[in-house]
């Protein structure tokens, strides 16, 4: 028992210590949940499975009769019997709402069941019965008026607001056009626009506690809302299981055999492909928002929408398994860099070079990161950085420019000798050299030092290299790479400065090349990071909190092109894969 006393006593210090601390209410609300589960495996493991069980769910019941005491003015004895028999029909309404049912007959059993409850209470415990439906009829009221401290005109317009939001949630619902991701990005949307209207209702603090409670609890309701779960649903998916799968190979299959792009053979000398690491659609709307500008390159004369999945079937892609897509054509698992089943793949970049073409390589990450790599390189693992590294020494590439100068560092000789001028210092690039090797500390936005220079600062003398050493041809690649580490780290306002950096970079090089020389430009991105929504709010409405998660996404991305001649609009799809990006700078510059 002690040993149970010093865990639940730990457990309110630290919950107390949680509330008291500065940060947002539902986070709160979702450390509670984490921090009552993880006491509640404690308890278990001091008093065993069934006396802990026991014990937690009486603990559960006994907080609720608290509460009934001070709703009802009843004694423990009855507000623990009410509380027994409310908790009784509370899993019988789970049922209902996780069963498939239609909507309608769900609503007709719920009731039943609310009509059914206040007979057992108006049976077992009468003296309390007229109250108990007065109380719960106007559950809502009370709770607005006692715990966020509105008045009843306040409460009535609260009140018509959230119905308008209910029938529009419900509309959302059941659109069966809409993927749940999308019904997701429309009802959070949705439930905004409602915060928003019912703000001036409450005080400052009341509304940041309410508003706390509503994300939190939306979220949770969505999961179970969007969730196709019930024992139906689990038949029927162990049944279709393998059915599935087959589809989903041919279809993924049909997706990266569908495009050749023979009508763009020998179209371009040379070939730009801008890779922004993360970027998806939404990245690119919140960035105009914020910045109050086009990006340069929504003015290309052809777009569309670009698929990204790898190998994986359960997980979004990684940054190494898209890059490889779009460096080789062929799908591979996350983390192969231009390998497969142990066999190096073709890059575009050593295609082009036994053309006797340029090469260049141009990113904001390490040289040995992911994206680079894929292009330069080949490895089991984008986490093999001497094997990455050492190919990118033999690969023969022309310049390299980038951050990671530290990992680099121990390889200078051998670069060297392979004819590279390595350095870290901009002002020592040289156009002389008959390959470089640029690696720096970091790559930096706006304000560049002589060891931190801009992408822009890169971009801009990579193509004046380039021109300069092969002006019959060449391939460079360029890379936004923290785009998705900002994202990663729901930073959206970094995000931003980074994205326009990209758009920067990317204009230079198209008021650079793209009226005097045959050069086509290829704008996309190897994946989606952070699950960003559709945003239609205003600059000011743009924070963190528009992310719905820190990691890669399945979301199509965009991709933009333009060529230095005149195509069919008909022969550019607009949704391709990620594996044609290969395909295209292949017949572009062959």
């Amino acid at each position: 028992m002690r040993a149970l006393y010093k865990a639940e006593s730990e457990w309110v210090k630290e919950r107390d210590k949680m509330h008291k601390d500065t940060g947002e209410a539902w986070e709160k609300y979702e450390n509670s949940d984490t921090m009552v589960s993880e006491l509640n495996i404690k308890i278990k493991q001091i008093l065993g499975t069934e006396n802990g069980t026991w014990y937690i769910e009486y603990k559960r019941l006994f907080f609720r009769a608290l509460d009934n005491m001070d709703k009802y003015g009843v004694t423990y004895k009855d507000a623990f019997t009410i509380a027994k028999i409310e908790d009784t029909y509370k899993q019988k309404r789970a049922n209902i709402l996780n069963s498939n049912k239609k909507n309608a007959e769900r609503e007709v059993e719920l009731m039943a069941i609310d009509d059914e409850m206040a007979k057992k209470i108006a049976k077992t415990v009468p003296s309390v019965s007229v109250k108990w439906k007065k109380v719960n009829n106007a559950a809502l009221d009370h709770t607005l008026k006692s715990r966020y401290g509105l008045n009843q005109e306040q409460i009535n317009k609260f009140k018509t607001a959230y119905n308008k939001y209910a029938i529009e949630e419900y509309k959302i619902l059941n659109q069966k056009k809409l993927s749940d991701s999308d019904k997701y990005d429309q009802l959070s949307q949705l439930g905004e626009t409602f915060c928003k209207t019912v703000n001036p209702l409450f005080k400052v603090d009341n509304y940041k506690k309410w508003y706390g409670w509503w994300k939190y609890d939306f979220e949770r309701k969505m999961k179970r809302k969007l969730q196709k779960i019930g024992y139906f649903c689990l038949i029927s998916s162990m049944i279709v299981f393998i059915g599935f799968f087959v589809i989903m190979f041919v279809h993924r299959r049909d997706i990266v055999r569908r495009n050749s792009f023979d009508n763009l053979q020998q179209k371009a000398e040379k070939v730009i492909l801008c890779i922004g690491d993360g970027m998806g659609e939404n990245h690119i709307e919140i960035g105009k928002k914020y910045l109050n500008q086009k990006m340069i390159f929504e003015s290309f004369d052809y777009q569309g929408y670009m698929t990204t999945f790898s190998n994986a079937i359960f997980s979004p892609t990684d940054s190494a398994a898209a890059a490889t897509a779009m460096a080789t054509g062929q799908k591979v698992n996350n983390g192969e860099i231009s390998k497969h089943k142990n066999e190096n793949l073709l890059t575009i970049s050593e295609y082009v070079k036994s053309l006797n073409k340029g090469i260049g390589i141009v990113t904001t990450d390490s040289l040995s990161g992911a994206t680079p790599s894929c292009f330069s390189s080949h490895a089991k693992s984008r986490d093999d950085v001497e094997d990455i590294i050492n190919g990118q020494i033999n690969s023969g590439i022309d310049l390299f420019l980038g951050a990671g100068y530290t990992d680099y560092l121990p390889y200078q000789n051998q670069l060297e000798n392979k004819q590279y001028l390595f350095t870290n210092q901009f002002d020592q690039l040289s156009m002389h050299a008959e390959k470089v090797f640029g690696c720096f500390k970091e790559i930096v936005n706006y304000q560049h030092q002589n060891d931190t220079p801009t992408l822009v600062n890169l971009v801009a003398f990579a193509i004046n290299f380039m021109e300069s050493k092969y002006p019959e041809g060449y391939f460079l690649m360029i890379e936004a790479a923290h785009i998705d580490k900002m994202s990663h780290q729901n930073e959206i306002f970094k995000m931003i400065e980074y994205l326009d950096e990209f758009n920067h970079a990317i204009q230079y090089a198209y008021e650079k090349l793209s009226k005097n020389t045959n050069t086509a430009f290829i704008v996309t991105a190897d994946h989606e990071t952070g699950n960003l929504p559709h945003f239609t709010g205003t600059k000011e409405e743009i924070n963190n909190k528009l992310y719905r998660r820190k990691n890669h996404s399945r979301k199509k991305v965009k991709f933009f092109l333009q060529f230095p001649f005149d195509v069919d609009s008909s022969t550019i799809p607009s949704k391709i894969d990620n594996t044609d990006i290969y395909n295209i700078c292949y017949q572009l510059i062959s």
